[in-house]
């Protein structure tokens, strides 16, 4: 067995409210202990992206694009270079052609003057938990999460999971697989 020591935050202080053992969720200065059982760890790997994928994601290239076989299964990611890079393993698997998305290179002349000695290329490096990096590759067929939605009028929520199903040039259709609306279609 591995335990692993975490730092909680207010987000995930919630998650363990009256789960497992109990002992998440109770005050303890912010830090806790996760014990992951044995058969959950991946011991003997040469290439971690290959191995985490097979592993978890078994047939994956047959259920892709199974919202079903997707939503049974999660990985967890310590930083966001290990997510980037089983991402990129993923997308290599697929076969359909790739576009890719770029961040905004404009901003108002407020912003300019606050921030007006950082440049484009450094904004453009930085890579934030919750923040797409600044280029953004996609294929049809690829699962997607829609991180921060603005306008949820149209019950598309922070953290719903959808299929892309088609790429334009500055629109990406997909249909969602989790939540409420299952089986509906947007395109953003």
């Amino acid at each position: 067995m591995l335990s692993i020591p975490i730092v909680m935050t207010l987000n995930n202080f919630f998650i363990g409210h009256d789960k497992g053992d109990g002992k998440l969720g109770e005050p303890n200065d912010g830090y806790g202990e996760i014990n992951i059982p044995d058969e959950f760890l991946i011991k003997d790997f040469n290439d971690p992206s290959k191995t985490i994928i097979e592993t978890t994601y078994a047939n994956l290239l047959q259920n892709y694009t199974n919202g079903d076989f997707l939503q049974k299964r999660v990985v967890l990611a310590s930083t966001k270079d290990v997510v980037d890079s089983i991402n990129d393993y993923v997308m290599s698997l697929i076969s359909n052609e790739e576009k890719e998305y770029c961040s905004a290179d404009k901003s108002d002349q407020l912003l300019n003057l606050a921030f007006g000695v950082l440049t484009l290329e450094f904004l453009n490096s930085l890579k934030i938990s919750r923040i797409p990096n600044h280029k953004l590759k996609i294929k049809v067929g690829t699962p997607i999460i829609l991180l921060r939605n603005l306008y949820q009028a149209d019950e598309l929520y922070n953290g719903t999971m959808l299929i892309v199903t088609r790429l334009g040039r500055h629109v990406v259709e997909a249909k969602i697989i989790t939540g409420p609306n299952i089986g509906h279609t947007y395109q953003e």
